[in-house]
C-alpha cells in the first residue's frame, strides 16, 4: 500500500500523521464489514535487529490502547527535516486503534535504536492484525462473541 498525504507540514507533522491514522483505522474497520467468521484476536512478537516488540489485538469494537514503550531519544529519524517526535508514533497507534475499533496492546521488550523499535512495533502490529482478521473455518461465519455482535 502506498499512502499519499498532504498537510500543514510547514507547521508540524502532527496532523498529517494523525489524519493518516484516522483514515487507515477507518478503512481497516470498514474492510472487516460485519466481522462474521473472523478469528478476532491475534498477537505477534517481532524482532528487528536488537529490538523486540510484542503486539496483541482484539477486533472487538471496543477501542482501547495500552503501551509500554521506552524510546531511546525523543525523535525518530536522522535528518533535521525528517525528524518525527516519537510521541507521534504513539499517538498514531492510539488514533489507529480508536478508528479501527480495536483493543491494541503494544509492549517493547527491549531495543537500542528508535528506528528498529518503531519498525518492530509496526511489523508486529501488521502480523497481529493479519492473523486476527482471518476467517476461522471452525466459526461457520458467526460473530466471534457470545453477545452475537462486535
Amino acid at each position: 500500500m502506498n499512502v499519499f498525504a498532504e498537510g500543514d507540514l510547514n507547521i508540524d507533522n502532527h496532523h498529517i500523521i494523525e489524519d493518516t491514522a484516522i483514515v487507515l483505522g477507518k478503512a481497516f474497520n470498514k474492510a472487516l464489514g460485519n466481522k462474521f467468521g473472523i478469528i478476532r484476536v491475534g498477537h505477534s512478537f517481532f524482532p528487528m535487529d536488537e529490538s523486540l516488540a510484542f503486539v496483541s489485538v482484539d477486533i472487538s469494537s471496543r477501542p482501547y490502547f495500552m503501551k509500554e514503550i521506552k524510546w531511546i531519544n525523543p525523535f525518530l529519524g536522522s535528518k533535521e527535516d525528517s525528524l518525527i517526535p516519537v510521541d507521534l508514533i504513539t499517538h498514531f497507534l492510539y488514533t489507529f486503534s480508536i478508528n479501527a475499533q480495536i483493543t491494541l496492546h503494544v509492549r517493547l521488550l527491549y531495543g537500542q535504536n528508535n528506528h528498529h523499535i518503531a519498525e518492530a512495533i509496526f511489523k508486529a502490529l501488521g502480523k497481529a492484525l493479519d492473523y486476527a482478521s482471518r476467517i476461522d473455518p471452525k466459526r461457520d461465519q458467526r460473530v466471534p462473541s457470545s453477545k452475537g455482535i462486535l
